[in-house]
């Protein structure tokens, strides 16, 4: 039987490829994404121009009980028409918080709705406490 792959053991959606991975207290995995972002403005809809990238670091479900960090290369765009800045994030981040991935921020949201403390769920997921309040704002609406 073959091994599984690093994307495969960190559930990671096809096209995704793991760089580099380092365990520790928190596990990192340096992640490509694999595809061009979307360069229509949100605000025009007018072609973007790469205005630059940056390096984003987004929690992800721990893998082995232990908090999981992936470090992804974001995108930075810029609309010729309007002037709006924006970053073409990849479609694993939460639509809400782009500090947390859509499954943790789920899984955060069920552990909330669950009665426990948002200082309880942070600490589980190994974040700050205000980013556990701010991914799950969808949730309080």
């Amino acid at each position: 039987m073959p091994k599984p792959s690093a994307r495969e053991l960190l559930n990671l959606p096809e096209g995704y490829r793991v760089r580099r991975y380092r365990k520790g207290e928190l596990d990192v995995a340096w992640v490509d994404t694999g595809r061009e972002p979307d360069r229509r403005c949100p605000r025009c809809g007018a072609r973007g121009h790469v205005n630059g990238t940056a390096e984003r670091s987004v929690s992800r479900l721990p893998v082995q009980t232990r908090p999981l960090a992936l470090k992804m290369k974001v995108t930075r765009l810029r609309c010729p028409k309007c002037g709006r800045c924006w970053s073409g994030v990849p479609a694993i981040v939460s639509d809400v918080s782009p500090h947390v991935t859509a499954d943790l921020a789920d899984a955060m949201a069920y552990d909330l709705m669950d009665r426990a403390t948002v200082t309880e769920v942070a600490a589980r997921y190994g974040l700050s406490p205000h980013i556990a309040v701010t991914a799950n704002l969808r949730f309080t609406v």
